[in-house]
Formats: C-alpha cells, sequence, structure tokens
C-alpha cells in the first residue's frame, strides 16, 4: 500500500482517494506488463486529471498510461498518436510544477521529482524519431545536481542515475554520462541499477 504525505493544503488532487490509489496500482501492472489494459488506465487518469486540471503529478500520470496505449496499440498511427499525446501532457506537467511540489511527498520522495524522473525516463526509452532525448538529458541534470534529491537514500535515486545514464550517451554528454556512471557505481546497496554500474566500470 502506498505510503503518502501532504505537507501542503495548496494544492485540490487527493492522492490518498481510492480513485488515486487505485490507478496507481494498475498503472505499476500494465506499465510492467502484468496485467490490466491500458486503454481503461487512461480512463481512470483523465478522470481524476479532470477534478485538478493543474495538478503536475497526476498530469504527468495521465500521460506515462498514454505513452503505455501507445505501446500497446496495434496499428502503427494509433502507436504514434498515443505516445505523441502522452509525451505533450507528459512535457505540460513539468511546466506546470512549483516549488510548493517540494514540499509534497509520495512514497517518501518529493511530488516534484517523481514529475521529472516519470517524465525523464518516458522520454529516453521512446524511439529518437520523437525527438524528446535532449528534454529527457536536461530533466536528469537539473535533478541529478539538485541538492534535495541528492540527499535521498541510494534506493530512491539509483533509477535516475541510470536512465540518466543512457540519456548522457545519447546525446553524446559522455563526460556526464562517465560521472554518473561513478556516482551510481559507488552508491550503497546492490539493486540492479547499481550493479549493472558497477559492472560497466568493472569492464572498461
Amino acid at each position: 500500500m502506498m505510503c503518502l504525505c501532504l505537507t501542503s493544503a495548496l494544492f485540490a488532487a487527493d492522492y490518498q482517494s481510492a480513485s488515486f490509489q487505485q490507478a496507481y496500482e494498475d498503472f505499476m501492472l500494465v506499465s510492467s506488463d502484468e496485467g490490466g489494459s491500458s486503454k481503461k488506465l487512461v480512463s481512470d487518469w483523465q478522470t481524476i486529471v479532470d477534478d485538478d486540471k493543474r495538478d503536475p503529478f497526476t498530469l504527468v500520470m495521465l500521460g506515462s498510461s498514454q505513452t503505455l496505449r501507445g505501446r500497446d496499440a496495434w496499428m502503427p498511427w494509433s502507436k504514434m498518436e498515443h505516445t505523441e499525446t502522452g509525451l505533450d501532457t507528459m512535457a505540460a506537467a513539468v511546466r506546470l510544477l512549483t516549488p510548493e511540489h517540494r514540499t509534497m511527498s509520495f512514497q517518501g520522495m518529493p511530488v516534484v521529482f517523481h514529475v521529472k524522473t516519470m517524465a525523464a525516463v518516458t522520454f529516453i526509452q521512446v524511439p529518437e524519431f520523437f525527438g524528446r532525448y535532449e528534454d529527457s538529458f536536461y530533466l536528469f541534470q537539473d535533478v541529478l545536481s539538485d541538492e534535495q534529491f541528492l540527499a535521498l537514500p541510494a534506493p530512491a535515486k539509483s533509477f535516475a542515475y541510470y536512465y540518466g545514464i543512457r540519456a548522457a550517451r545519447a546525446v553524446e554528454q559522455e563526460t556526464q554520462a562517465d560521472e554518473w556512471l561513478e556516482t551510481l557505481a559507488a552508491l550503497p546497496g546492490d539493486d540492479r541499477y547499481i550493479q549493472s554500474a558497477r559492472e560497466a566500470e568493472s569492464a572498461q
């Protein structure tokens, strides 16, 4: 079950609601190909977003769900349409972030970082012709230089380094990629992201 702590009353979105929690659980299932319908997922998140169209966290969840619908679509034009819509929605979510979103925590991480990393990870995972690789890299640059994010425990930030390295290499920022690889490999713990960094360093 999700742990949620809100420290600001300025935002109308109710992350503790049953509908939000169910939609989030369904998102995790669909995104990992463990069940569920991406079409229904988009519908559920759209309903939640309609209650507060300016909440960046619910909006980025909608956008990510839309890209999953693109992933699951059969026809090439449907894949393009749903994916592009999702990417645009996620970019809009990032633009809605304010300093107050640093005071809102979801599963131990400030909402601002949930929004930025979800967008950045998605941007680097779509094909290059969508033109989002530089956006991904700049988002990771922002997050991975933020003292508030760097203060998080290793399991909460290792994935960001992993995908940040991928984004840096995609835009030929090899020096930055190598710096993040070194940092990731030095983090305490042994999750799959940290392990992959240590293996990559050993192979160099």
